[in-house]
């Protein structure tokens, strides 16, 4: 192996090194931010309020539960997760994809 080649391979060896101890705590903290319970009432009682005051200015519970859905989805890991990391190179057909689930 050349020098060179040998280099290389020292170097990628501590990049990996360094992605395989930054990313899992990466992952961990972010799911425990959103998996804190305080969060989770308040993202409850958002979604409710949401709901009702819908109803309450006379959009029918059908639709107003539809709509309840779409802004639960806005916040959802997934789409979090999408904000966050991006569509990963997916590109339109991610877009296209997420058009077709509504």
């Amino acid at each position: 192996m050349e020098d060179r080649d040998r280099e290389d391979v020292e170097e990628l060896k501590e990049v990996l090194d360094v992605v395989s101890e930054k990313i899992p705590r990466l992952i961990r903290d972010i799911m425990e931010a959103l998996m804190d319970p305080e969060r989770a009432r308040e993202f409850g009682r958002a979604v409710a309020e949401f709901y009702s005051e819908l109803v309450k200015q006379g959009m029918p519970p059908e639709e107003a539960a539809r709509l309840t859905e779409k802004f639960m989805d806005n916040y959802s890991i997934k789409s979090l997760s999408r904000d966050i990391f991006g569509n990963a190179g997916l590109g339109e057909r991610s877009r296209g994809a997420r058009e077709d689930e509504e």
